[in-house]
């Protein structure tokens, strides 16, 4: 079974369970670099997600290097976001602590390459990272949501990777 084969039967497992609950089917939202999905970057599908839904989403990603700073913000509740494959779906940024932005200065609280800041969100085979190098405070994911769960997820950085 190919990589993209399992992926596509684990979304449609996804979507199978929240019917078979007697809930509505799930939307899903397909992300490829290539053009192949309803988006190309990550940061399109996230604000593509409808507000407070009462709802699954789930947000399939293909693999590539999406480089963007990611956030998932709290009106963006009951998300599934799950990756064609932990070591191919890499969400990176190079924020850190001490870069200039505009007339500010980043810190470690905003050095984030991805912010979850939503509740009940379930992520499967993503890999979260800053790529930054050794400068410094740098965070690859910040999460301030509630009930936020990771599965089969990477976490790569330097310095106060998870926040």
């Amino acid at each position: 079974m190919t990589p993209k084969l399992a992926a596509l039967l684990l979304a449609v497992a996804v979507w199978a369970a929240g019917t078979a609950a007697g809930t509505p089917s799930d939307d899903t939202i397909r992300v490829a670099r290539d053009g192949s999905g309803s988006f190309t970057s990550v940061q399109q599908a996230f604000n593509a997600l409808p507000d407070s839904s009462a709802h699954r989403t789930v947000v399939f990603i293909c693999n590539g290097r999406y480089y963007e700073k990611l956030l998932l913000p709290a009106s963006k509740r009951n998300v599934t976001i799950i990756g064609e494959s932990a070591d191919g779906v890499v969400l990176t940024y190079d924020d850190h602590s001490g870069k200039p932005s505009g007339s500010d200065t980043i810190n470690t609280r905003t050095s984030w390459s991805t912010c979850i800041a939503a509740d009940d969100v379930s992520v499967e085979r993503v890999t979260f990272e800053n790529c930054a190098g050794r400068v410094g405070q740098a965070v690859a994911l910040m999460v301030a949501g509630d009930r936020v769960q990771f599965h089969h997820c990477r976490f790569l950085g330097n310095q106060d990777t998870f926040f």
